[in-house]
């Protein structure tokens, strides 16, 4: 072993729609369902992320894309098995659908133009389920033209918790802060591959040092 930690983290996966999901988790008695929602208008981002969510794309090559792997929010399955694990709800069977958002009207972007009837960006959602019941939903809508962006939490249980983040967390800012935050923490972690359920976040002004 090479002693070194290691650590995936981010603004989602890695924040909004899972470690920020557990933290908010410590406020209930008893939880019976979450649900998060996270809405990005894309048309205020760069032009790589606008291509990865196949804006401009005709709804014909937006799901070739989708079954080559070429369009994909890398993730929602993976943070719905954290929350699960982390909270025992031991969901035995995660799905997820990935739908193109068609443009009702054309969009131009600073970078490209969506026509009438073309694909705006992406509509992914990842469920967890035990049996029949649904104890997990995480739904992220990522498309140009979006008339809002916000991030949105409901547990719902004892007490009913709900949170929602208006504008929404900014992708690559929060990115950016999440990694330089954590630096120190998983410095002092243990060695091995790590996940955000087992690092405790918050501003570091230790990361002025690095």
């Amino acid at each position: 072993m090479a002693n070194v930690s290691v650590l995936g983290t981010g603004v989602n996966p890695g924040f909004v729609m899972d470690k920020l999901v557990l933290v908010m988790s410590a406020a209930m008695e008893k939880i019976d369902k979450i649900e998060v929602k996270r809405v990005v208008n894309a048309s205020k981002r760069r032009f790589p992320l606008q291509l990865k969510i196949g804006a401009g794309k005709t709804v014909k090559e937006f799901r070739k894309m989708v079954l080559e792997g070429k369009i994909r929010h890398v993730g929602l399955p993976e943070s719905v098995a954290m929350i699960s694990s982390e909270l025992g709800f031991d969901v035995d069977s995660i799905k997820e659908t990935i739908n193109p958002v068609v443009a009702k009207k054309e969009i131009r972007t600073k970078f490209l133009r969506v026509k009438k009837g073309n694909v705006a960006g992406v509509h992914q959602i990842a469920v967890g389920t035990k049996g029949k019941k649904e104890l997990i939903k995480l739904e992220l809508m990522m498309y140009v033209g979006a008339e809002e962006n916000y991030d949105q939490i409901k547990l719902k249980g004892i007490p009913n918790v709900n949170l929602k983040i208006e504008e929404g967390l900014h992708g690559d800012i929060v990115t950016a802060a999440m990694v330089v935050n954590v630096i120190k923490k998983v410095i002092n972690a243990r060695p091995g591959l790590l996940t955000m359920s087992e690092i405790p976040v918050s501003y570091s002004k230790e990361k002025e040092e690095f």
